[in-house]
């Protein structure tokens, strides 16, 4: 089953754009782009790669999700353009194997974006900040932790655009839901915290803190772990349910 998956996603790979493999490197341009110019102008003088990271972070939070959506939406809209799911429901496969052939590929784009954007940072950082190889583990655990939170936003993201044959929906719910995650925390009893949407803020194990005078300091959070752990579940329910519901229903 596992070589005959990967033969659907070689398959698929073919099939695609070629320019749609430039997005997660394009995407992780833009991040280390507005990273680097926002620590240039807004530094925090005390802990400059902390501050680097933060900044990282946050501008990525609205770019991979947006790339991840278009990634998403061309996976599946190969099929749903050209009525192409009867003819890809004849390989030798269980749906529910297709369905997994087509979250690799999601995944394999993550990681394409979060390798290029981890050398890219410590290339820029080595660079126009002092060299700090101490913090060497500190930025493993935030690239490790952010690839694991993002895991349920991309497999919301595939279900979306497996099951809705008109593209411009889930790519408009995508967009809509990068730009204005950080209004999720303004839910009461913090249900916003529960979002998928803000966990790779939440999973981070540092923070930004500004004090009355607008002074910046950047602090350790509390139970980042826990956070990560939810990330873990909430994806694996996600794309558990999401398995279901393609396996189940006919998109044809």
């Amino acid at each position: 089953m596992k070589r005959k998956m990967w033969t659907l996603v070689q398959t698929d790979f073919k099939k695609m754009n070629k320019y749609v493999f430039l997005l997660p490197f394009v995407s992780c341009a833009f991040v280390l782009l507005f990273a680097s110019l926002s620590i240039k102008y807004n530094p925090v003088d005390e802990f400059p790669w902390e501050s680097y990271l933060l900044q990282m972070s946050t501008t990525c939070s609205i770019f991979l999700p947006i790339s991840m959506t278009m990634i998403c939406s061309h996976i599946a809209n190969s099929e749903h353009r050209y009525n192409m799911w009867k003819q890809t429901f004849t390989f030798p496969l269980r749906k529910s194997g297709i369905y997994f052939a087509k979250l690799i590929e999601c995944i394999i784009a993550e990681i394409a974006f979060f390798v290029s954007l981890m050398i890219g940072f410590i290339f820029i950082g080595f660079i126009f900040l002092e060299t700090d190889v101490s913090l060497i583990n500190l930025i493993l655990k935030v690239f490790v932790s952010l690839f694991i939170a993002y895991i349920p936003i991309i497999a919301f993201q595939l279900w979306l655009s497996l099951i809705i044959k008109n593209q411009a929906f889930p790519i408009s719910i995508g967009i809509l839901l990068a730009i204005f995650s950080y209004t999720f925390y303004v839910f009461p009893f913090d249900i916003g915290r529960l979002l998928p949407w803000t966990f790779p803020s939440s999973v981070l194990p540092i923070q930004l803190v500004i004090d009355e005078a607008q002074n910046m300091s950047i602090i350790q959070t509390t139970n980042p772990a826990m956070y990560v752990g939810l990330s873990l579940i909430v994806g694996a329910l996600i794309i558990f349910i999401s398995m279901l519901h393609f396996t189940k229903r006919d998109i044809m």
